[in-house]
């Protein structure tokens, strides 16, 4: 997906007085480490032209993932550029659907693999505030093992199909409270 598809979700976080809001592409068939480095270039950028210390990353599927592996084993794992990390329907456990994708990602988002072994090992990180939301209903994220990320603050949905999560008004709510209030720290 791209960033049109937060458009809703951006309008709702403006309402709200949050932002600014950008959004953020990768090559969704490559390496979720080669996007993480793309994010700290970014994420650099925008610090350097808000005169900001730290951003908040909502990241969708494989976006979550991208996030995850930036605060966790990439770049900003040391930086604190990060306030709060929410993920919507990722699939932090891969997904048993990977196998009908293309490019590295096929290889990447498989359940079991090396990646997700190292990420399961990665520390959560300190000073970030961790929120997973995924619904029963997503058939892409099919089960809480591929949606749960141990150690993180989980809202769970049961009506919410992988791509609702991102046009729901109640995830919106959800997403709005969370970063108007203080960081839930892991």
């Amino acid at each position: 997906m791209n960033r049109a598809c937060f458009q809703g979700l951006a309008l709702r976080l403006a309402a709200a007085g949050l932002g600014p809001v950008y959004g953020f592409e990768y090559w969704s068939l490559g390496k979720v480490s080669s996007a993480s480095r793309k994010l700290h270039s970014f994420i650099e950028k925008i610090c350097e032209k808000h005169g900001c210390d730290e951003v908040d990353i909502i990241g969708h599927s494989m976006g979550g993932l991208v996030g995850r592996y930036y605060v966790t084993l990439g770049p900003g794992r040391d930086l604190g550029r990060v306030a709060n990390l929410i993920t919507l329907g990722t699939p932090h456990g891969g997904s048993v659907f990977s196998g009908l994708g293309i490019g590295r990602a096929k290889i990447e988002l498989a359940p079991q693999t090396p990646f997700f072994q190292r990420l399961a090992a990665a520390k959560l990180p300190e000073n970030v505030g961790l929120t997973v939301i995924w619904s029963r209903a997503d058939v892409l994220v099919a089960s809480p093992r591929q949606a749960q990320w141990a150690g993180t603050e989980e809202l769970v949905h049961n009506d919410l199909g992988h791509v609702s999560l991102l046009y729901s008004r109640r995830v919106a709510s959800q997403v709005v409270e969370r970063l108007s209030r203080p960081p839930q720290k892991a």
